[in-house]
């Protein structure tokens, strides 16, 4: 009687750990599989205070249920629910589970249709059909720091020019690589993409090259990604091949999260920023 009532303690415990952690998925088609149905892709647990990428069988082992029942978000609002179940997939070699495990919607579940009119999103192969929506184990979302879309006439591309000219490395550019003649970038060649507000002043700025401009010299191709900032006091760049798909206070901490897809060369996967913008968790895959 003792060892059952032990069983039921343990398994009671496991549930309830389960229950109780905080995990963020994507809903979503996957990336250069033709036909592919759309799949949950659990992709960061909080861990102490920190997000964790669950890109190893290993991590995910230690955080991730084989059954879960997720809130899906859009826009910092609760659209809907869904549960996921563990798809069996054992990916080999090791270094493809970040790109082809994942979890199944339930047989018979109702998914959102939220079509990607504006053919984002783009990865390694083509844009998705539907727009990605992050799924989270918590409930009742918003976004206490309350970043709003704001006009992209920005005044101060002067201010963000240096920062820019940094990202680039030290690189010439060029705007016919057939005709590799380098031109002098100024801050009139800049135009922003993207610009966000939050509720005490901080911004959320996307700036790219206003022509299309290749590196000197390189077989990499152009050089249009957007390069993200956070303005403030100060100026510190976030990163470039990043394309946001969400904000909302995930874990209830008081703090706005933001999720961006991202997609370089010969990768693909999903940023997650917390902590005011200050913490950067990745998870990534390659395809080769």
């Amino acid at each position: 009687m003792r060892a059952i009532l032990a069983i039921l303690l343990i398994v009671s415990a496991s549930t309830a750990g389960a229950d109780n952690q905080v995990l963020l998925a994507v809903l979503g088609e996957p990336q250069c599989r033709d036909g592919a149905s759309v799949v949950v892709r659990p992709l960061f647990a909080m861990n102490q205070g920190k997000w964790v990428a669950l890109n190893t069988k290993d991590q995910a082992d230690a955080f991730l249920p084989k059954k879960v029942r997720w809130t899906i978000t859009l826009n910092g609002h609760d659209i809907g629910v869904l549960s996921s179940t563990d798809s069996g997939i054992v990916p080999d070699p090791a270094w493809t589970y970040p790109r082809d495990y994942w979890h199944l919607p339930e047989p018979g579940a109702v998914l959102p249709d939220v079509l990607n009119i504006a053919k984002a999103f783009a990865g390694w192969c083509d844009p998705p059909q539907h727009r990605p929506l992050v799924l989270a184990t918590t409930v009742h979302f918003s976004d206490p720091e309350h970043w709003k879309q704001a006009p992209t006439s920005y005044k101060r591309i002067e201010f963000l020019f240096s920062a820019f000219k940094d990202t680039l490395e030290g690189a010439t550019l060029c705007f016919d690589p057939d005709n590799p003649k380098p031109y002098r970038l100024m801050a009139k060649d800049l135009r922003v993409v993207t610009r966000m507000i939050s509720r005490d002043g901080r911004q959320l700025v996307a700036l790219k090259l206003a022509k299309n401009s290749f590196e000197c010299g390189s077989e990499l191709g152009e050089v249009m990604s957007p390069r993200w900032f956070a303005v403030g006091k100060t100026i510190r760049y976030l990163g470039s091949d990043l394309s946001l798909i969400d904000i909302a206070d995930y874990d209830h901490d008081g703090e706005s999260e933001l999720m961006f897809w991202y997609s370089g060369y010969n990768r693909d996967g999903y940023t997650l920023f917390s902590k005011r913008l200050q913490q950067r968790t990745d998870f990534t895959w390659n395809y080769h």
